[in-house]
């Protein structure tokens, strides 16, 4: 018998809980390329000063380049003309970096200008002061309030800004879910991913989601956000009516291009939709039996519901077989290799190994009866296993033979 389960809401998801913003919409880690934004026109002046003489000067050389040398043997231009060219080279890389590091001043999912700041407790409602948890100018900064399109409700992050985030999170979830971190206090840092202040002492926690199949899971989960983004976008486009749609997606659906697999599926869905009473929570659910040739590769049917807000395409999933002792061994093990570059901590470094729901069933997994009973053999101190549900394992571990 299989067992689905649907998006989580709350703390369980990062991603989820992230989304919270205008009508819980999901949060994205798939970054598609930027909206092209219309070219900004040139003028072209013709120059009026012309050279008496163009030459290369006979003495030696300009170190810097020819193209300087020669405006410098123009008549009436200054030495500070002659280095204008060169200042404009040298610093290219440096206004490249500068305008990476500019607050992002439009959505690059939807190209909407309408964005909004929100801040901790607005993200985390069902986390009383949060505020009191997080060390905002610890070793690394947290940044007080994440960017958000209001248009699109879609979470615009840095990829760093991303990582750092998603980290926090798992180590909010700890911390809300063991009575033994009552009060504890969060600061970022690198090397490992977070201080864990508990009463006097100071905790070294490394943080990893643990992952089926790896980069290739999480690839998939990816682009079925991409697909469901870009539909919800789509239908808003079209002017088509609200509804919240939860697809059944066959295990490996084609990677065609986001924008053909959204097409698609919207019209699917538009297709079904027509026969809904225009009733608000009024359904359908659509079988295998009733899709289209052509939405038959990817899903395996959809439920959908008419709603007064925006649109909402989230997908469910059977769920995996259990972690075994073996599997998580080999998710300590690849932490443990990097361990030799991280900051001591005399009072112990930890590791939390973390699942998570609503994203994928590679990434919403649970432990066997055995893997909670066993040893790991493992450098770190501690190592805590959190799972979708917020249950915290707190594992047997020992030290590796010298």
């Amino acid at each position: 018998m299989c067992t689905l389960r649907a998006p989580a809401v709350l703390l369980g998801d990062s991603r989820a809980t992230l989304g919270r913003l205008r009508g819980d919409l999901w949060a994205p880690t798939f970054r598609p390329p930027f909206v092209r934004l219309p070219a900004r026109r040139c003028t072209f002046r013709p120059c009026t000063r012309l050279a008496q003489v163009v030459a290369w000067p006979v003495s030696a050389p300009d170190a810097r380049s020819g193209v300087l040398a020669a405006v410098v043997a123009i008549p009436g231009a200054s030495q500070h003309d002659a280095e204008r060219p060169y200042r404009s080279l040298e610093s290219m890389s440096q206004t490249r970096r500068r305008r990476r590091s500019v607050p992002r001043q439009h959505c690059h999912h939807c190209g909407s200008t309408h964005l909004t700041q929100t801040a901790w407790q607005e993200l985390a409602p069902a986390v009383t002061s949060i505020d009191a948890i997080l060390a905002y100018d610890g070793a690394k900064p947290i940044p007080r309030a994440l960017t958000y399109c209001g248009s699109c409700g879609e979470w615009l992050a840095s990829s760093a800004e991303e990582q750092q985030v998603e980290e926090l999170i798992a180590g909010i979830r700890l911390v809300v879910s063991s009575p033994a971190l009552a009060g504890a206090q969060i600061e970022s840092d690198d090397r490992p991913d977070i201080r864990l202040h508990v009463g006097d002492q100071t905790y070294g926690l490394e943080v990893t989601a643990i992952v089926r199949d790896g980069d290739e899971a999480l690839k998939r989960a990816k682009w079925r956000r991409a697909v469901h983004r870009t539909a919800r976008i789509l239908r808003r486009t079209r002017g088509r009516s609200p509804a919240w749609i939860s697809l059944r997606w066959n295990p490996d659906p084609p990677f065609t291009a986001v924008d053909a697999a959204a097409a698609l599926l919207v019209d699917e869905v538009d297709a079904h939709l027509v026969t809904v009473p225009l009733v608000i929570h009024a359904y359908a659910n659509v079988d295998p039996a009733q899709l289209s040739p052509a939405a038959e590769p990817y899903i395996h049917g959809f439920h959908v519901v008419r709603t007064r807000d925006d649109d909402k395409w989230t997908a469910g999933y059977t769920l995996l077989p259990p972690v075994p002792p073996a599997e998580l061994q080999e998710t300590i093990d690849m932490k443990a290799d990097v361990l030799g570059g991280y900051t001591a901590h005399p009072d112990g470094l930890w590791l939390l190994v973390y699942a998570e729901a609503g994203v994928d069933a590679a990434l919403d997994l649970e432990l066997t009866a055995e893997a909670e009973a066993a040893e790991y053999v493992t450098e770190f101190d501690r190592v805590l296993f959190l799972n979708s549900m917020n249950k915290v394992s707190d594992l047997r571990v020992r030290r590796p033979p010298p």
